[in-house]
């Protein structure tokens, strides 16, 4: 189900709006000081889904699981793991510099048990974690999904949960 969540998202930004290039990026870590050897035992980084336009970078992370936060000392937050992953390709491609360097990044889950839907910002970055239902009507997906496509601002945005 998650390969199947991942490439409807893909397939519904390469069909549904011709603001951005759609594609999948992959590229190697960006390693000083490490030989060959080194350098083939680090994994290859793949985004799911790029969105690419003359003024900004979206890099969305589909992940498909029954809880979009995690609960750890009876306090929910982000899932660490998704978010640490995410980091890591708006950090690589950070070096890259022009749109890339102030790259965009989402964490999009479909609705299972709440819905999420914040923005912060680090280092340079804006993050949105949001979930989507799949359950609503096909026209509601399709707003919602296009209403991410819109430019976020962490300090003007009101936190979901």
């Amino acid at each position: 189900m998650r390969k199947v969540f991942q490439d409807f998202v893909y397939n519904f930004y390469r069909i549904e709006q011709n603001c951005f290039a759609v594609s999948s990026e992959r590229f190697q870590w960006d390693t000083s000081d490490a030989d060959q050897k080194a350098r083939e035992l680090l994994p290859e980084m793949a985004t799911d889904v790029c969105l690419d336009s003359s003024s900004r970078k979206i890099v969305i992370e589909c992940k498909f699981t029954p809880n979009a936060l995690q609960e750890n000392w009876s306090k929910l937050s982000a899932r660490s793991e998704h978010l640490y992953q995410l980091f890591a390709y708006l950090k690589h491609l950070e070096r890259r510099g022009g749109t890339h360097e102030h790259s965009e990044g989402l964490l999009l889950y479909p609705t299972a048990t709440r819905s999420v839907d914040f923005i912060f910002d680090t280092q340079g970055h804006t993050v949105r974690v949001v979930t989507v239902d799949l359950r609503e009507a096909w026209n509601d997906i399709r707003v919602k999904l296009l209403d991410l496509l819109k430019p976020w601002k962490a300090s003007t945005f009101r936190t979901i949960l």
